[in-house]
């Protein structure tokens, strides 16, 4: 097909030219439409081609609405698994409230009401819905509370000393209800500096 196309275009091309030179403007009525007919030959073989084209950007198109449509589905997707609510889940949202109440109590010193008694209520009664929740599963939980009195001396700016009296530490163990071998120690600060309300990070 390809061979008769090729084969094709030379006469059709040599007869254009000769339609124009036999055809002046003002030729004949018959010589007129014999130029028509060519020119509409010449229409025809170039559809193809345009179809082509179109067809081409239109694929394109579809192709591109479907790649957006399959990274929108996955970006769905990721944020339903960020907020889960599932309690055997870890849930950014539930952490983050859980942060947002304990900073809203406002500056929390050691030795103050609102880090010894405020904050660690509020410790206190969401590890006890925990312990509540979870005493189907395969975990214990068991809580100790440390009312510790000491010092310790610090070597900066001089060195000085650093006495505690009666602060408050939570410590809770979670372990297999078939105990365990091996365990790993998470500690963090829920007291704050003066005049800011922030919250420690983890220290591992």
């Amino acid at each position: 097909m390809w061979a008769r196309l090729v084969t094709l275009a030379p006469p059709i091309t040599a007869a254009l030219r000769v339609s124009a030179e036999v055809c002046p403007s003002a030729a004949s009525p018959d010589c007129r439409d014999e130029a028509a007919a060519l020119n509409g030959l010449r229409r025809r073989k170039h559809k193809p081609e345009v179809r082509a084209g179109l067809l081409g950007e239109s694929s394109a198109v579809l192709l591109l609405l479907g790649f957006v449509c399959l990274l929108w589905l996955l970006v769905l997707i990721s944020l339903q698994q960020l907020v889960i609510s599932s309690p055997g889940h870890f849930n950014a949202l539930r952490a983050r409230k859980h942060l947002e109440q304990i900073t809203s109590v406002g500056p929390r010193t050691v030795g103050s009401p609102e880090n010894e008694i405020t904050t660690v209520n509020y410790l206190l009664d969401q590890i006890e819905q925990i312990r509540t929740e979870s005493k189907t599963g395969p975990h214990s939980i068991t809580v100790d509370v440390q009312r510790p009195t000491g010092s310790f001396s610090i070597d900066f700016l001089g060195g000085f000393t650093s006495y505690y009296d009666r602060v408050t530490n939570i410590a809770v163990k979670l372990e297999p209800k078939t105990k365990a071998q091996h365990f790993m120690l998470a500690n963090c600060h829920f007291d704050s500096v003066a005049n800011s309300p922030e919250v420690d990070i983890f220290k591992m």
